[in-house]
């Protein structure tokens, strides 16, 4: 309480957002929730094991649907690239289609969130509490991935050892992948390295009070990570990048 008696919430009130504000925090809002439950490279709902998988197969049923119907009559894809398929890549073409359309559907979602607020004359100024919630599940999702990539170079199983046929190939032969791979699996003490990193920094988000800490330090651990992802042709630039805004 304040020396007069009123609250200090309403001594000092907090600023109204601007209409630019909300109606970015809506489109935001609308892109990171598919992130968080829609992702095609994973969810938070991979947390969850069995009910998780079965929960994440009903609700992304429809967007892949329409994501190869997209890519079919849109982008007028053929054979396996036209269809969902079990592959490596997070790259592939349904996997670009799909995020194209969380960012069309936050887009769209956005700007019509703003005019049905407009028109009802909603007396909201905010979305401070809307915004704490995705924070908490922004956190929770992006120190799940963080963990869970970091403790596989922990024990070093992401990067293994290079194969004798590997050390037989002329490094010309390889692809920037493959060389990226064999170069880290080389030496077990740096991969070990970076997935300490990646771990303390999953583990860090995922505490409010060290949530700004695990924030920074994932932000540089995976920046590196996008990087070798873009300059080495790694199939999960997609992911990563999405990572990396969360």
């Amino acid at each position: 309480m304040e020396p007069s008696g009123i609250p200090t919430s309403l001594a000092n009130p907090q600023p109204c957002w601007s209409p630019a504000t909300r109606l970015g925090f809506r489109i935001a809002f609308l892109y990171f929730f598919c992130f968080i439950i829609l992702g095609a490279n994973g969810t938070l709902l991979d947390a969850f094991p069995v009910v998780g998988g079965w929960i994440q197969d009903k609700l992304n049923w429809p967007i892949n649907h329409l994501s190869e119907f997209a890519g079919q009559h849109l982008f007028h894809l053929t054979g396996i690239a036209a269809h969902w398929h079990p592959s490596e890549s997070g790259d592939t073409a349904m996997n670009w289609i799909h995020d194209g359309l969380a960012l069309t559907f936050a887009l769209g979602g956005g700007i019509l969130w703003t005019v049905i607020a407009y028109l009802w004359k909603s007396p909201r100024t905010d979305y401070r509490t809307l915004h704490a919630w995705l924070r908490f599940f922004l956190r929770l999702t992006c120190g799940m991935f963080m963990i869970g990539y970091g403790l596989v170079k922990v024990f070093p199983m992401q990067m293994p050892p290079p194969s004798v046929a590997i050390l037989t190939e002329p490094a010309g032969n390889m692809a920037p992948m493959t060389f990226l791979w064999n170069l880290i699996g080389l030496n077990p003490v740096y991969e070990i390295i970076c997935g300490s990193a990646e771990a303390l920094g999953g583990i860090l988000l995922l505490y409010r009070r060290t949530a700004l800490a695990g924030a920074l330090f994932s932000t540089f651990v995976v920046t590196n990570v996008v990087l070798y992802n873009f300059c080495y042709d790694v199939p999960v630039k997609l992911f990563a990048t999405n990572l990396l805004l969360g």
